[in-house]
């Protein structure tokens, strides 16, 4: 491209360029720097390859990034032979600063091509195969499949860009036939050549690619046809941008043509010449997929059978479908689809703004673009469906209703209509012109007596057409908000089934505490109005404080009101209402008010007299089988006459034995009192005399009713603990026509007399699935009589942040509670029982311990823990700035001397009898206290469900005890409630008097014993290099705190002594060594380690880590003629194991250095996971001099070497003596062992 011999027609165009710039605009873009490069990117093996065309290069443009060169980008030059002068030989880089986009002829101010092949250029770009673009593979197979070019592919990608540019060329450079040859009228591709540049650095001349590969050459040459002849065509609109293809806005048809249906015409229009991709799918309505299942026609509807859709693109077809298929299939409709891919292309040109002679040049890039486009069709097909009411009972389907009126609209419009003698309503021939749903509205207008209008909003029918066996016909109904069972499809006939309710009959009942009435153990009575209405439901209990009263001292009444409201809407009758008594609650027949009642009798089939009902017993209160055997017993200032008075004579009985109490398991009454009273139905018009209760949230709205009252008496001591349920119900109704009410459904939501279903049922309890107070025709109230019970435990939690193994939290029983089986003492309580650990915990000294307080609701009334105390005895230290101590609000208190005068009133608490005040010092803190709870409501218990609440508060001490402090010493810690918001049944705050407000827990650190025993087992003597080993036999002196066994010396026998005899003449010649046993055990309760052991070198002896087993013990020197191990430092000594250790001394050989020898041991370093000191010993304390065994963790050992003397013929290198007494250093030193007695 570069020749010397262009210099004049460089120097030609660069003028006329100047020229042309003095018109033009420049664009200014970031500088690129473009290069010429005569090899291309290396190929997979590594080479890379250069291109001629004839004689003249073929350059690949590139970009530079610094020395980067990027050969990714597809950068074609418009203009051969032109620019990238350098003044340096073998570089062709230039600058750029300016570009346009290429595809905007306006935006350039000078064309770099001629007018007639600008759109030549762009189908050029737009078509050319982009290697690094997304759609590359793709692309590529258009491209080749367009030219024609199939089989096996010998072109390579370096291949299609050089044809790509010379194409380009051949429109830019018509100058010069190189580039621009037509032969026989098409465009010829001049010789080619290729040269190899291996990736070693070698390279190989150009050679013609015809000579190296035919059948590669014949594809490069048809490529460059290709392009050529389509570009020489191109237009302005074939090189648009828009979507290649679209469907034809052309509405296809259903037409029968005989036994098929032709659909059609389709025409896929070819908008440019973008390659493309294209799908195409033909469904039905439904999407589901028709291939197979149609034949492709073409315009004249003749059968195509070598092509696809795809292959029609700007022609017209028809798809033809059989009947047989439609039908079979119901196929309503035909849906034809199609989508698929195709690229844009974006061709920017580029120049300089100061240099009009560099060659131009366009970047094209390729971005993926996607198109789709639809059409539907329907069938032209009718049909019909008829519609159809049946009106009907709610209670009896068979029974149709006659006379309801609707109105219903339905798509022919609205009427209406009027049920016939067979309750229906049919609606015929609603045509159908094509598939979807219809929309039906009936709605009710008029309903016969005694029936409800079904809805105040219409129903809504939802009908699905659609095609089936050639027509259109009804194939699915949905009504919607109403039961889907009520619509059934039938040979093309929809029918709805509408049900009416009768007008509902609903008494219901509400049973309630109005007053309870005690007379007290000092004759006063207390009447007390509950404030009940009967409203909640369930109603809360009905309580009576007793206080510290006794049940059976005291008489207790209550007054039930029973109403019976009308919440239906037919009016009605409560003709009987029946009131079951719980054990433990007493009807009085001669009460006031109490004369409505009536005591059910029933006749005795063998006598035919009128007996009591199983279940049932009438007492009188004084007499043989009464409450009380004669009136002498009776309190006459708690149970009086005038209590017991006829209510309609006013007479008052003359004597106690009159009174009657009405009992038993299954005691019932009843009352007629309201047979005659009507009550009206609900939203009835309400009239000055009648009973009427105003709802709680609309002053016009509300119920009519009527009422009556009853009083019992409680009898049992045991309801002092548990709720009493006194049920009632209505047993006999009727309506205001004179209908009896007592099939299940008469009434609506109730059904007569289910509260007493069989023999086993007792009322007011759950049983057979019942609970009274389930139906709204029968109520319970609940009786209880209050007392405050408020009890306390204490336990551990935590240790150190860790839970006990054993968990010591209580477990309550509350049986005891119930039945008052507790026993204290003796006495039998209403008191739970808690299972949980008492004996003491270990805990190390210094331990945290977390204790938890928890105050459980004993009784029947709900309570507040106001105030709690916690004693710190000796041994535990409180700790105020613990986080949890802080939570829970502890202050301190000390117990007050003599000396505190002036201190006020105010600051002072009486506990146990002593008077504390606070302090702020830990050290003189005896006493906390914490209000923490006094807001917390601790719930009653609850004897149904057996529910015990309680709430809970912690604290913390830190375990303190003194170095000596008695190990067999407990530490109790003690905890009661100082102040409550009730009077305890059965405590006394703020006194310790072994009742359940109060409660302790208790710790000891346990004892941690190691001892240390000492013996010489062996002496090795050795002569002349002949060595004797001698066993010595001998056993450890067992000390006064273990146990004497078999072989174990006692303590009353003296040291034994290890003696040696030596050979005078021999002597240099001799080596002598004793080798000792030391035994560590752990005589403690807790594990415990012995983590350093220290021997004292005797004197005379001398210590060689070589020798006997010393360095496998690890024996090693520490000074001050002592030596040390830590073999035992990890070995784990539980209660009563023990552990051996060995060690060997040398004798320092010298006639002056014989006698007794004395060895000590002792274990001078322990530890144990309670931080727990020896309880009889202190590690390392040996007294120097050391004149007897000091304490169990240490021991000696003795040995003797004394000269043969007498005239034996033998050596006697080991003798064994024991000896009392013993010369040393001029005293008399017992030799014996001494234990320390724990």
């Amino acid at each position: 491209m570069k020749k010397s011999r262009l210099t004049i027609l460089a120097v030609f165009c660069l003028i006329c360029a100047m020229a042309l710039s003095l018109f033009a605009t420049s664009v200014k873009a970031t500088t690129t720097e473009f290069g010429l490069q005569e090899y291309r990117k290396a190929r997979e093996d590594g080479a890379q390859y250069a291109y001629k065309v004839s004689d003249k290069y073929v350059w690949k443009i590139v970009t530079y990034n610094g020395q980067t060169i990027d050969y990714d980008k597809a950068i074609y030059c418009l203009k051969a032979e032109q620019g990238f002068y350098t003044s340096s030989p073998g570089v062709f880089r230039q600058e750029y600063d300016t570009s346009y986009d290429f595809k905007n002829k306006s935006s350039m101010p000078t064309l770099p091509v001629a007018e007639e092949d600008y759109n030549s250029i762009i189908w050029l770009l737009n078509h050319a195969y982009i290697q690094s673009a997304e759609t590359a593979t793709q692309d590529k197979a258009t491209l080749l499949a367009n030219a024609g070019i199939t089989g096996n592919i010998e072109l390579t990608d370096d291949d299609l860009d050089v044809i790509q540019q010379l194409a380009i060329w051949y429109f830019t450079n018509k100058e010069d036939s190189v580039y621009h040859t037509d032969f026989a009228g098409e465009p010829s591709l001049q010789v080619v050549l290729e040269a190899k540049k291996a990736s070693d650095g070698g390279t190989e001349d150009y050679k013609a690619v015809e000579d190296k590969n035919r059948d590669r050459w014949d594809q490069m040459e048809k490529l460059f046809k290709y392009l050529v002849t389509n570009a020489k065509s191109a237009t302005e609109a074939s090189n648009a941008n828009e979507a290649p293809l679209s469907l034809d806005k052309t509405t296809p048809a259903v037409t029968a043509e005989g036994d098929n249906y032709i659909i059609g015409p389709y025409k896929i229009d070819k908008n440019n010449d973008t390659p493309y991709t294209l799908n195409v799918k033909v469904t039905d309505r439904n999407g589901n997929d028709l291939t197979g299942k149609y034949t492709l026609l073409d315009s004249n509807k003749a059968d195509i059978t070598d092509k696809t859709i795809t292959d029609l693109v700007r022609q017209t077809f028809y798809l033809k479908i059989s009947a047989d298929t439609v039908v079979a299939d119901t196929i309503d409709g035909v849906r034809f689809s199609m989508n698929g891919t195709y690229t844009t292309t974006t061709a920017t040109y580029w120049t300089s703004s100061t240099n009009n002679t560099v060659q131009p040049i366009v970047v094209i890039e390729r971005t993926p673009q996607e198109f789709s486009d639809n059409n539907e069709v329907f069938f032209t097909v009718s049909g019909k469906y008829s519609f159809k009411l049946v009106k009907v009972d709610s209670n009896d389907a068979t029974k149709k209703l006659q006379g309801v009126e609707f109105e219903i609209t339905t798509p022919t419009g609205t009427q209406n209509y009027t049920t016939d003698e067979n309750g229906e309503i049919n609606i015929a021939d609603i045509e159908i012109t094509n598939p979807g749903v219809d929309t039906i509205t009936i709605k009710e207008t008029k309903a016969p007596e005694p029936y409800k209008i079904l809805l105040e909003e219409p129903l809504v029918l939802n009908v699905t057409k659609d095609l089936l066996n050639g027509s259109y016909t009804a194939t699915d109904a949905e009504l919607e908000g109403y039961d889907e069972n009520a619509v059934q499809i039938q040979d093309g006939v929809v029918t709805i089934t509408v049900a009416n309710e009768p007008k509902i009959f609903d008494l219901a009942l509400k049973k309630w505490v109005s007053k309870a009435i005690v007379t007290n153990e000092d004759g006063s009575q207390t009447v007390t109005e509950t404030g009940h209405t009967g409203d909640e439901d369930p109603e809360p209990p009905a309580k009576v404080d007793l206080g510290r009263q006794d049940i059976n001292n005291v008489t207790v009444k209550f007054e039930f009101q029973i109403k019976i409201t009308n919440e239906g809407e037919v009016a009605g009758y409560a003709t009987e209402i029946t009131d079951y008594l719980p054990e433990g609650l007493g009807f009085l027949p001669n009460y006031t008010n109490n004369s409505i009642w009536s005591i059910p009798k029933t006749t005795d089939e063998t006598t035919g007299k009128e007996v009591l009902p199983d279940g049932i017993e009438i007492k009188n209160l004084v007499g043989e089988n009464g409450f009380y055997k004669d009136e002498s017993e009776i309190n006459k200032d708690k149970i009086k006459l005038e209590d017991f008075k006829d209510p309609i004579t006013g007479e008052v009985p003359t004597d106690y034995s009159q009174i009657q109490i009405v009992t038993g398991e299954r005691a019932a009454i009843s009352t007629k009192a309201l047979k005659e009273k009507l009550i009206k139905a609900y939203k009835s018009q309400k009239a000055n005399e009648d009973l009427w209760q105003q709802s709680t949230n609309d002053k016009d709205d509300g119920l009519f009713y009527q009422e009556v009252e009853i009083t019992c008496i409680v009898l049992k001591e045991n309801t002092y603990k548990g709720i009493l349920k006194n049920v009632a119900e209505i047993t006999e109704e009727y309506d205001d026509q004179g209908n009896k009410i007592e099939q299940k459904g008469d009434d609506r939501d109730s059904e007569p007399k289910n509260v007493y279903e069989d023999d086993k049922h007792t009322p007011g309890k759950e049983e057979n699935g019942y609970t009274p107070g389930e139906q709204d025709d029968d109520d319970f109230e609940q009786l209880q009589l209050k007392y405050f019970d408020l009890a306390l435990r204490k336990f551990i939690t935590k240790v150190d942040g860790e839970a006990p193994e054993t968990s010591r939290e209580p477990v309550p029983d509350v049986s005891t509670l119930i039945d008052g089986t507790y026993d204290r003492n003796g006495i039998k309580e209403h008191t739970a029982t808690y299972s949980h650990p008492k004996d003491p915990l270990w805990v190390k000294n210094g331990s945290e311990v977390e204790y938890t307080i928890r105050v459980y609701n004993e009784g029947s009334e709900d309570g507040y823990a106001y105030e709690i105390s916690d004693d710190i005895p000796e041994g535990l230290l409180y700790e105020p700035e613990n986080d949890i101590n802080k939570a829970y609000g502890w202050t301190m208190y000390r117990e007050m001397t003599e000396e505190d005068k002036d201190i006020a009133k105010e600051d002072i608490v009486e506990y146990n009898g002593k008077n504390y005040t606070v302090t702020t010092k830990v050290e003189e803190a005896t006493m906390i206290r914490t209000r923490y709870l006094e807001k917390t409501l601790i719930k009653a218990f609850d004897p149904e469900t057996k529910t015990l609440s309680y709430a809970d508060v912690k604290v913390v001490f830190s375990i303190k005890e003194p170095e000596d402090f008695n190990p067999d010493r407990i530490i109790i810690n003690k905890a009661q409630i100082t102040e409550d918001s009730g009077d305890d049944e059965d405590s006394t705050p703020n006194k310790w008097q072994d009742e359940d407000d109060e409660d302790i827990e208790k710790v000891r650190i346990p004892i941690f014993d190691l001892s240390l025993l000492k013996w010489v087992t062996q002496s090795v003597v050795t002569v002349d290099g002949k060595t004797t080993t001698t066993n010595t036999g001998f056993k450890p002196n067992q000390g006064l705190t273990e146990s004497t066994g078999e072989d174990i010396r006692d303590n009353d026998t003296a040291e034994p002594i290890a003696k040696v005899e030596l050979d005078k003449k021999k002597l240099k010649k001799t080596v002598v060594k004793f080798v000792y046993k030391i035994r560590v055990t752990n005589e403690g309760e807790i594990p415990g380690y012995a983590t350093e052991v220290t021997d004292y070198i005797p004197e005379g002896l001398e210590f060689h880590v070589e020798d006997g087993n010393n360095k496998q013990y690890g024996w090693v020197e520490a000074g001050d003629d002592k030596i040390v191990t830590r073999a035992l430092e990890t070995v784990l000594l539980n209660p009563g194991e023990s552990k051996e250790l060995e060690i060997t001394f040398r004798w320092i050989n010298s006639e002056k250095n014989l006698g007794q020898k004395i060895n000590i041991a002792e274990i001078s370093e322990d530890a144990n996971d309670y931080n727990t000191d020896d309880i009889d010993s202190t590690p390392n304390n040996k007294e120097n001099p050391y004149k007897e065994e000091q304490e169990d963790d240490d021991d000696f050992a003795l040995v003797i070497l004394s000269i043969e003397t007498g005239a034996a013929q033998f050596m006697s290198y080991f003798t064994l003596i024991t000896i009392a007494l013993a010369i040393v250093a001029g005293g008399i030193f017992l030799i014996k062992k001494y234990v320390l007695i724990a």
